[in-house]
């Protein structure tokens, strides 16, 4: 039997093509032409004749004319990146000798593009501590549940095996783990510090104070008469 393979035409669905899809397409033309329009400026661009100049660069994001040594070069974060607020400005900086800043992480030219993404605060600050309250809950169960567990493998012959001691090790190693996460947020200032070494400041930032004294130890060794015997005295002396 010979099958038509044109009747199964309208079983054939195409693929789905969502906005997101539409948008990121469009994002890569914007990015193939604003790197075509860049490449043609460095082309015709013209070195300076004075002073020591960083050269016009593409960075994938955006086209960054030459910059003079030692400045830091801003423009206008991109509006044809999505996510990018085009009210906050990168930055890229132009070094001393005349080339563009190296990032040490990456070895390569870097461009500051942090302050670009807009960070909805007010969202984090909402759902944080019905966060922090699940963790803690999470944290709870688990400290409780583990200790149950090593308090009958341990006092329980029948559950004894070589298996189980080993069971038992791991449990320890997430006990103290459990414990040591309830101790840091019963002690810790929002995960910081002691209350001591924190100080909260009238913006709710919080600043470390370095407090301390500069400790000297002298140790004199008077030697006996006895070779293998010494006495060592300590003094602390804090300016």
């Amino acid at each position: 039997m010979r099958i038509n393979p044109f009747q199964y035409n309208n079983k054939i669905k195409a693929p789905r093509i969502t906005e997101r899809m539409k948008t990121l397409f469009k994002q890569r033309m914007r990015l193939h032409i604003e790197k075509q329009t860049c490449e043609a400026k460095i082309i015709n661009y013209t070195i300076p004749q004075t002073g020591s100049f960083c050269d016009m660069v593409w960075d994938n994001i955006m086209c960054w004319d030459a910059t003079p040594a030692g400045t830091t070069a801003k423009m206008k974060c991109p509006h044809y990146i999505e996510g990018f607020s085009n009210t906050e400005f990168a930055t890229k900086t132009c070094t001393e000798n005349g080339t563009w800043y190296v990032s040490p992480h990456t070895n390569d030219t870097w461009t500051d593009y942090t302050r670009c993404p807009p960070v909805n605060l007010s969202l984090m600050e909402e759902h944080l501590p019905r966060i922090k309250l699940m963790y803690n809950i999470g944290y709870g169960l688990s400290l409780g549940s583990l200790l149950v567990a090593v308090f009958l493998m341990c006092f329980c012959r029948r559950l004894y095996s070589k298996s189980n001691t080993l069971h038992i090790n791991l449990f320890f190693a997430f006990i103290l783990r459990a414990s040591m996460s309830c101790i840091r947020d019963i002690l810790f200032v929002d995960g910081f510090g002691l209350a001591k070494d924190v100080k909260r400041g009238s913006n709710g930032g919080i600043t470390f104070i370095q407090e301390g004294s500069k400790i000297t130890n002298t140790c004199v060794v008077f030697h006996r008469d006895i070779p293998d015997k010494s006495e060592c005295l300590t003094g602390h002396q804090a300016f």
